[in-house]
């Protein structure tokens, strides 16, 4: 108690005699005070380039992606794109035995195959795109060779050698609606049979012809299974219009159905179908544009003079944004950057039949010369975790007023680019490429939408590029 007495009146003190205001920071010289600045004016340049292939198939490894995309459209902005796929079979594997499991039908002398079919899911999720996608022309051409397992494929790959084509009649239909998925030739469908939506290509009887006359030998394993039927390159007609997303593997709590469907009738059992079900070994999209006439060449030859940009999905076009110096900025810390740019809506494209993507996201290349996204997209997994992370990233579109607009941040980015970090002062504008789950692991089907955009050089709501910084001086 005798030392809290003593403390009282010593502390009384001290607090009466500091009567003097003390300004924090007060002792900094004026040449070493932080600036806080804004720049709207940081030059940029920007031009339309070819996107990079996507990587399709791992060698040994398998496909690299959980679906594709099949379909055709022309227009005198972004060309011709025609999109394929390779689609190899393989035989069911007893699970203890690991041995192929051998059809009815070469086991048992009446039994024939009376049809077959090949379901292809569509992912709707991922959803149409383009104006005629329920009634469009395809071929299910023959893979002439064997597909190779060991060397990768990408995209841009030349076609595989195809021969005859083995579908029944031409035009298929795709809807999001639901239906069955096995033949009901021979009996009605049992309550809860399985049903989605999906591609149903019915081959001809010629083809089923050759396989009834293959012996149990032909299905021992599928090395054999595929000397004789390699299997079927899917691609569209000039006639087509449209997209259609196929998903070959199923979503979480689904069952596989994707796959070749022998159906026969069985004398034995009155099964509501009967059938063997070969699947997809692999699926290997090919994708071709010919930009031949379109804006798109004139801009992939340099000749802009209109103030335009394309970005497409699909590993098609993306925006090429160089930074010729960083002078305005040689001594800032950035606070905050972003990019904008703005839609642009050119005669001669309808985004009526085919919309502009959701998202724009910038990346840049690594040491590896890969296509990566921006450091500010580091250990980001889902752009829609929460609120704040999608305010700081953006790349959503926006609306204010009649204008459409992508803005995206670039803070990370643009201080390493300052700094020297990076091979190249550049950075990408694509359309969201779906990320991989993984390491080596399948990725989900790519957007095939695509845009037209403003450039730094247009006269009216030209892309544009803001910093908000401090100066940190020498």
């Amino acid at each position: 108690m005798k030392h809290l007495l003593l403390f009282l009146p010593l502390c009384l003190v001290v607090f009466t005699t500091c009567t003097d205001p003390i300004t924090v920071g007060s002792d900094i010289l004026d040449g070493d005070r932080a600036a806080v600045g804004q720049l709207a004016d940081l030059p940029f340049t920007t031009r339309v380039v070819r996107d990079d292939s996507l990587l399709v198939y791992r060698a040994n490894g398998g496909p690299t992606l959980f679906g594709f995309t099949v379909g055709h459209s022309q227009d005198p902005i972004f060309g011709e794109w025609t999109y394929g796929v390779s689609l190899v079979p393989s035989l069911q594997i007893n699970t203890t035995t690991r041995k192929a499991v051998l059809p009815e039908f070469v086991t048992t002398d009446d039994v024939l195959i009376d049809s077959i079919v090949l379901i292809l899911p569509i992912d709707t999720f991922q959803g149409f795109y383009g104006p005629d996608t329920n009634n469009f022309s395809v071929r299910l051409l023959r893979l002439a060779n064997t597909l190779s397992g060991d060397v990768n494929q990408y995209t841009s790959d030349p076609k595989p050698a195809t021969g005859e084509n083995l579908l029944e009649g031409t035009a298929i239909s795709a809807t999001s609606r639901a239906t069955l998925v096995y033949d009901t030739i021979y009996t009605r469908p049992a309550p809860g049979a399985a049903t989605l939506p999906h591609l149903r290509l019915k081959m001809n009887q010629t083809f089923v012809d050759e396989i009834n006359a293959l012996d149990s030998l032909a299905f021992a394993n599928d090395t054999i299974f595929r000397s004789v039927f390699a299997g079927v390159y899917l691609e569209p007609t000039n006639d087509a219009d449209g997209f259609v997303p196929i998903r070959p593997l199923p979503r979480s709590g689904q069952s596989e159905r994707s796959g070749f469907y022998f159906f026969y009738q069985d004398p034995d059992d009155n099964d509501d179908a009967s059938f063997y079900r070969a699947p997809l070994r692999s699926w290997r999209p090919h994708y071709v544009r010919d930009y031949t006439g379109s804006l798109a060449e004139e801009l992939l030859n340099g000749n802009d003079d209109t103030g335009t940009l394309l970005v497409g999905g699909t590993s098609s076009l993306m925006t090429e944004i160089t930074f010729p110096n960083f002078a305005a900025l040689e001594n800032a810390l950035i606070n905050r950057a972003e990019s904008t740019f703005f839609k642009k809506t050119v005669a001669g494209y309808d985004y009526g039949e085919f919309p502009e993507p959701q998202v724009l996201v910038l990346y840049y290349r690594n040491n590896s010369g890969n296509l990566v996204r921006i450091l500010d997209w580091r250990g980001v997994i889902n752009l829609n975790q929460n609120l704040p992370t999608r305010n700081f990233l953006g790349g959503f579109q926006e609306i204010a007023g009649e204008d459409i607009f992508y803005r995206n941040g670039l803070t990370v980015q643009l201080q390493g680019l300052i700094r020297g970090g990076f091979s190249e002062p550049k950075i990408y504008l694509r359309v969201n490429p779906a990320p991989p789950r993984g390491q080596n692991s399948p990725r989900e089907t790519d957007d095939p939408s695509r845009i037209i955009l403003h450039s730094e050089r247009a006269d009216t709501t030209p892309a544009v590029l803001n910093v908000i910084f401090t100066n940190v001086g020498q």
